[in-house]
């Protein structure tokens, strides 16, 4: 079961990859995990990302992280990404025990700003925002500044 971030729900199931909209739940659909030790136990937690279905263009997403304790899953840290240019998840990954999560936009970051942070169309950012998380007294925390870049694709779709 995964936990709904801003829902009144508090966890869903997927089927086949997917969890149809429903109430006051959105649909969601799997779109990667990937595996690293950002808690530095010396065992992987999953990052999941899961894309949110709307009935419109837009695509915004979740990211989970969830550890294994007490051989049960345990979440960590819930966030969403924002929609495509405007604070989208381009990509997340571990690196020296640390979470990354680069997403579209300057100065975007979870927990953030996500939207409206420069002119730009839908579909093209013009900079990516990279923000480093450190695991310390049971919470990511952000560890230095964030580093916005160009964006080196003429797209603002996810890389894995």
């Amino acid at each position: 079961n995964l936990v709904v971030t801003g829902s009144r729900r508090k966890t869903f199931t997927l089927h086949n990859g997917t969890f149809n909209e429903e109430n006051n739940a959105v649909g969601m659909s799997l779109g990667h995990v990937l595996y690293g030790d950002v808690t530095g136990d010396g065992r992987e937690e999953a990052i999941v990302f899961l894309g949110v279905r709307t009935s419109g263009s837009a695509i915004p997403g979740c990211i989970y992280i969830y550890a294994i304790r007490k051989n049960r899953p345990s979440l960590l840290w819930a966030f969403t990404t924002g929609d495509r240019a405007d604070g989208g998840l381009r990509q997340a990954y571990v690196e020296d025990r640390k979470l990354v999560v680069e997403l579209y936009g300057r100065g975007t970051r979870p927990g953030g700003n996500l939207y409206g942070t420069e002119e730009t169309g839908a579909c093209c950012a013009k900079s990516v925002t990279r923000t480093h998380y450190e695991w310390r007294r049971n919470k990511f925390r952000r560890s230095g500044k964030s580093e916005i870049f160009p964006n080196p694709a003429r797209h603002s779709s996810p890389i894995w």
